[in-house]
């Protein structure tokens, strides 16, 4: 049997259609023919059809916000922060499954929530799976699914997938118990986070936690941050994303109509009484 041969029956079985895979092995005696080259190219649709579903149901249990975002459509640039060498690192996926991970810290509106749904559709696209949270969402999510009975099934979720997109760390206040659950969720995984913050996380802490924390806190936190915060990959964009074009540098000039208007310069005191009095002349003229 030719080597195309062994691919046709390998996808067959694939796609779990023993009968026919056997079929084909039995043409194996008179060569195949015309019936083995229509036979391929039927099996060959078959796959892409199955492959294209797969892709569909990852993406849709992924609940991506942007499902849309792809790497190739980004814009780079060292102004914007991201240097296309970093893009071309990260398209294949490959990062996820070697559990390394990206943090991506931008100002309101850089453009971070874009870029974390563009770095996990590559993974979906290389035939991974993720799950995108905020992190809001993901704490009640977790406590709903707690009080439900349901939490074993969340906690095999999360751990079985390739990447764990967490958006916004750091931004809101923490209650009591939600220090732990972070700690739960990161410690079973090795890495393969997308995480994205306006701060630094050297200032995460501080927000979760406020100035002042418990000893129990300050453990947990350092705990959770040890596993979060060393990430092989870290995206700092800069500026708004809608002021960058693709393919720019810079962004573009702001139009002189946006600006303020020069404030007027201010006149030694000598000047300004001279000033008063000659107003003070032409009213009483």
């Amino acid at each position: 049997m030719g080597a195309w041969r062994d691919e046709l029956v390998r996808a067959l079985r694939g796609l779990r259609l023993k009968a026919t895979a056997d079929a084909v092995e039995a043409l194996r005696a008179d060569g195949g023919g015309p019936l083995a080259d229509g036979l391929g190219e039927l099996v060959a649709a078959l796959q892409h059809g199955s492959d294209t579903r797969a892709l569909e149901r990852r993406f849709r249990d992924a609940r991506l916000p942007v499902p849309g975002a792809a790497l190739e459509d980004a814009w780079t640039g060292l102004v914007r922060g991201l240097p296309p060498a970093v893009v071309a690192q990260l398209a294949d996926g490959a990062w996820a499954t070697r559990h390394e991970s990206v943090l991506v810290t931008s100002e309101c509106g850089g453009g971070k929530t874009w870029l974390s749904c563009a770095l996990a559709a590559a993974v979906l696209r290389a035939g991974g799976t993720a799950a995108w949270f905020h992190q809001a969402d993901f704490l009640a999510a977790w406590a709903s699914a707690d009080a439900a009975g349901t939490l074993g099934a969340l906690r095999r979720r999360l751990a079985s997938a390739t990447v764990l997109v967490l958006e916004e760390l750091g931004v809101e206040p923490l209650e009591d118990g939600d220090l732990a659950v972070l700690r739960r969720l990161v410690e079973p995984r090795p890495g393969g986070f997308i995480l994205t913050s306006p701060f630094p996380p050297a200032l995460w802490p501080e927000h979760w936690c406020g100035k002042t924390m418990s000893s129990a806190d300050a453990y947990t936190t350092e705990a959770v941050l040890r596993r979060l915060v060393n990430p092989s990959h870290r995206i700092e964009l800069r500026g708004k994303a809608a002021e960058f074009k693709p393919g720019s540098e810079a962004p573009p000039p702001v139009p002189r109509s946006s600006l303020s208007p020069p404030k007027a310069k201010r006149l030694p005191p000598s000047k300004r009484k001279a000033q008063a009095a000659g107003k003070a002349g032409r009213a009483r003229a």
